[in-house]
């Protein structure tokens, strides 16, 4: 504990300098006492009356005020888009005889231009049986954009059994018709299994590619390649963990 006898104060202290007479030798110290500074709020508020003073930095502050306001707008219809987004959608070719559910997860990729304009069917074929033919579609959004996953109900007439593959294709309609899928997932409801379908190709009329495309089930092997995992984690990340 500090103590002050046996040293007092030289008169020639200054501001900036401490003189020290002490009776003894030993460690010491000096310290300034600095008074808390009062708050006087009425003078705070005469300030605002002096901001038409300086006319660039209210400019400035309101620029950075409105642009914060049309940041918090154009993220909030982001939000509604990716709720909207993330709805289930019963397709409506569903027969109303058909009971046995599957979930339909179509992965659309993020390359440039790979959403499609055009109406995309699909049939799953089973050891047991094929379902009837499906076409992707939704009333109040739209669906199979670039780097979007898009998840549709179907019912069949039964169990299909063991997944084998999935026929795909679309009729080329729309200004840009031209699609690459990245895979689709097809769960069996009722059984909890999941079948995976890696596409990672362009459906599209040219030379090269074709409007269509018949996968068969991906192994373990395929869906836990190295390249395919960091691949598929990191888009899911930007997609799902992004402000954006």
């Amino acid at each position: 504990q500090w103590s002050s006898r046996g040293c007092d104060v030289d008169p020639h202290t200054k501001a900036k300098d401490v003189h020290c007479q002490c009776k003894h030798l030993s460690m010491f110290a000096a310290a300034f006492l600095v008074p808390p500074q009062e708050i006087d709020p009425f003078a705070d508020a005469k300030l605002f009356l002096t901001v038409l003073d300086n006319p660039l930095v209210v400019a400035i502050v309101a620029s950075i005020l409105l642009l914060y306001l049309l940041l918090i707008f154009f993220l909030w219809r982001l939000d509604r888009k990716d709720k909207k987004q993330r709805t289930v959608v019963v397709l409506e070719d569903n027969f109303p005889g058909s009971h046995y559910p599957y979930l339909i997860a179509v992965y659309t990729s993020s390359r440039v231009n790979s959403g499609t304009t055009a109406h995309v069917g699909f049939r799953i074929n089973g050891s047991l049986a094929k379902s009837r033919v499906h076409i992707l579609s939704a009333r109040n959004r739209k669906i199979l954009k670039r780097n979007t996953d898009d998840w549709f109900l179907i019912f069949c007439d039964q169990y299909l059994g063991t997944m084998e593959s999935i026929h795909i294709w679309h009729d080329n309609y729309g200004s840009s018709p031209e699609w690459f899928c990245d895979k689709i997932h097809v769960f069996d409801l009722k059984g909890n299994i999941e079948a995976i379908f890696v596409l990672k190709q362009w459906l599209s009329l040219t030379l090269r590619d074709y409007p269509e495309a018949n996968v068969r089930v991906a192994t373990e092997e395929d869906v836990m390649g190295v390249k395919l995992l960091f691949v598929d984690n990191f888009f899911l990340g930007m997609r799902e963990s992004h402000l954006f």
